[in-house]
Order: structure tokens, then C-alpha cells, then sequence
């Protein structure tokens, strides 16, 4: 379970997140919605404990992120499109982001086939179209096999 209660951020004299409080349930598919600049992301990056928030509480599974016991295998996220470095091959993005994860080559392969990335596995990133990086971003949010997936901006 996701929940947040009176979530505020305040970024000097401007309040980018006022008072968020919501509930997602497990199974559930949750979305925010909202104009450019509303604070969605910044709601995200809070609950993940990438910004402290200036007052509430952001909670997974009735802690808050930093207090998660093996995170990447709790929370995926996806929050950045340019996810890697260019000069890497797919397959090696995902490897290296696997020992962080407690994650195998075989579910670095699995990942690969279940986003559809397998004939360009071993190309380089900086040569991937948007929809090949989002699906890489994808795949190095599953790698710890999370019960929960985060993602910012997931219809661009």
C-alpha cells in the first residue's frame, strides 16, 4: 500500500506539493493527473525519499522509503527518461543495475524478452528510439521483482 497524509513541499516562498493526501491500494492502478509544474513528480520523488517533504508523511507498506528493508525489491520506479549511458549496451545496463537489485542473469534475460528488447539487447543506449529507453527503464525497475511500480510521465 501506498499512503500519504498532508504531503507539503515548499521550495522557498513556493508550495509545489499542498496538503496531498491519498490511499493506493494493493492490485490497484493509481494515477495522478495534472498540468505541467502541479507537482506530481515531486509527490513521487518524496515517497521515494529523493526530496524531503517540508511537513506529512509519505509511506510503502507503512514505512517510509528509507526505512524499507531491501527497497529494490519493494519499489520500482521509473521517474527519469534518460536512464543509462549511451555508450553501454542494453544487456550491461541491466547487468550492472542487477547486482544493486539482488537480481540474476537470468532475470536480466527474462526482463530483456518480457519488454520486447531482445533484438537490441546488445546495442548500444545512446541508439535506442524513446519507446526502447522507456522499456529499458521498465525492465531496470523489475529487476528486484518489486510488488510495487512508481512511474512518472509512463504515457510520453
Amino acid at each position: 500500500m501506498i499512503e500519504t497524509t498532508a504531503l507539503t513541499k515548499w521550495y522557498g516562498t513556493v508550495c509545489a506539493v499542498d496538503g496531498v493526501t491519498f490511499a493506493a491500494a494493493p492490485g490497484r492502478v493509481t494515477g495522478f493527473l495534472g498540468l505541467n509544474g502541479s507537482g506530481k513528480t515531486t509527490c513521487l520523488r518524496m515517497l521515494l525519499g529523493l526530496v524531503r517533504a517540508t511537513s506529512g508523511t509519505a509511506l510503502i507498506n507503512g514505512r517510509r522509503y528509507d526505512d524499507l528493508r531491501d527497497p529494490l525489491r519493494q519499489v520500482g520506479a521509473v521517474l527519469e527518461q534518460g536512464i543509462g549511458h549511451p555508450g553501454q549496451t542494453g544487456r550491461a545496463h541491466l547487468a550492472s543495475h542487477a547486482i544493486l537489485a539482488g537480481a540474476t542473469r537470468a532475470r536480466v534475460e527474462e526482463l530483456i524478452a518480457y519488454v520486447g528488447l531482445a533484438h537490441v539487447a546488445n546495442k548500444r543506449t545512446g541508439a535506442y528510439s524513446l519507446g526502447m529507453r522507456q522499456r529499458l527503464a521498465v525492465a531496470t525497475a523489475l529487476l528486484g521483482d518489486p510488488r510495487v511500480l512508481i512511474l512518472d510521465e509512463s504515457a510520453s
